[in-house]
């Protein structure tokens, strides 16, 4: 409340035009006072209207009520009636992101480098040449202001559930009787506000690829069968072939996940025991709690280690399939630029 109280200024974002919500253009004359002295309190803004965490946990409370009346209560149901219509203008900008911008430049590089291969059957002036190699530049520079502006408001739209998340369980935890307070130690509570609801940041990151990725692949596939034909299945079918693989190693990850939640949700009921009981025999609790607190980090290590084996390894599997290689006429060839015939000016 004492924060509350010292930060008063309103957040420009709530009366800024559309540009300086796009190029950020606001935040500049905090960055510059906080240049010439050490920022206060008083300097800082609050968050917009609609991110205060009063209007978000009413959102989600009362899709979650309309949940409770159900046979089997969906939080992900919850949030997504909540909150669905804010992330629509973010899918959107990254379908333009990733289905006009980033397919179009290797096209219209495919043309730059045709007008220098001075093959007569396909003939590229020197004004589409100059028009493509600007539209590279182009695309990059789309690419760029599109893809922060997208990373900056999705992490926003994340934090928007996790506070609303956060605010709800804080709500209900001033609600719960002593028989509710047996069951639930404040340990489980706090393991749930302070790691659990980091989950929905790390998913607000990959939801748009679910609607994304199979348009994006539809249409590069068509793009690559129009230039190569058949040769094109190959590197597909190499693809396919690792969409099990990737499945199976998100459900051993999903399972490894919950046993380090449940390891660490037990070592903070423990520990809390041992505080409690430390208030009484402080000296004999000490020892003991150290070597009780040392057993279990060590389990939860082994769990974590088994975590980030499964990640190495999905990053090891990225990083095969989509590693730079060597050969030029084989990169513009998955990109789909050249025809068959166009290779060998490249070797």
């Amino acid at each position: 409340m004492e924060t509350e109280e010292m930060i008063r200024r309103p957040s420009p974002f709530d009366t800024v035009n559309p540009i300086s919500k796009l190029f950020f253009t606001w935040v500049w004359s905090i960055y510059i006072k906080g240049h010439k002295k050490d920022l206060e309190f008083k300097d800082l803004y609050r968050c917009a209207k609609r991110d205060e965490s009063h209007k978000v946990q009413n959102r989600l409370e009362i899709q979650w009520k309309k949940e409770l009346k159900k046979a089997n209560p969906s939080l992900a149901k919850a949030l997504f009636r909540a909150f669905g219509l804010d992330f629509l203008p973010l899918l959107l900008v990254f379908m333009f992101q990733e289905l006009v911008v980033r397919v179009s430049q290797p096209i219209l590089l495919g043309q730059v480098v045709r007008y220098f291969q001075n093959n007569n059957d396909n003939p590229i002036d020197y004004k589409t040449a100059a028009l493509s190699a600007a539209g590279v530049v182009g695309c990059s520079a789309l690419f760029v202001t599109f893809n922060h502006l997208n990373i900056c408001y999705v992490m926003k739209f994340g934090l928007r559930m996790r506070v609303a998340c956060c605010a709800l369980m804080y709500k209900k935890s001033m609600r719960l009787s002593r028989t509710a307070l047996g069951k639930t130690t404040v340990g489980q509570i706090l393991n749930l506000m302070s790691n659990d609801v980091n989950r929905i940041d790390e998913f607000a990151f990959s939801a748009h690829s679910w609607v994304v990725a199979p348009l994006q692949s539809a249409l590069i596939l068509y793009m690559l069968w129009e230039h190569l034909g058949f040769a094109c299945l190959a590197g597909l079918t190499v693809l396919v072939l690792f969409i099990p693989f990737q499945g199976l190693m998100g459900k051993s990850f999903a399972t490894v996940r919950r046993n380090t939640a449940k390891l660490t949700d037990n070592r903070i009921r423990i520990m809390n025991e041992i505080i409690t009981g430390m208030r009484v025999i402080k000296i004999i609790w000490t020892l003991f709690g150290k070597r009780v607190n040392h057993r279990l980090r060590a389990f939860i290590s082994l769990t974590i280690f088994d975590e980030r084996l499964i990640q190495t390894l999905i990053s090891g599997v990225k990083t095969c399939l989509t590693s730079n290689i060597d050969a030029s006429s084989l990169l513009y060839a998955s990109f789909g630029i050249f025809k068959a015939r166009s290779i060998r000016m490249l070797l």
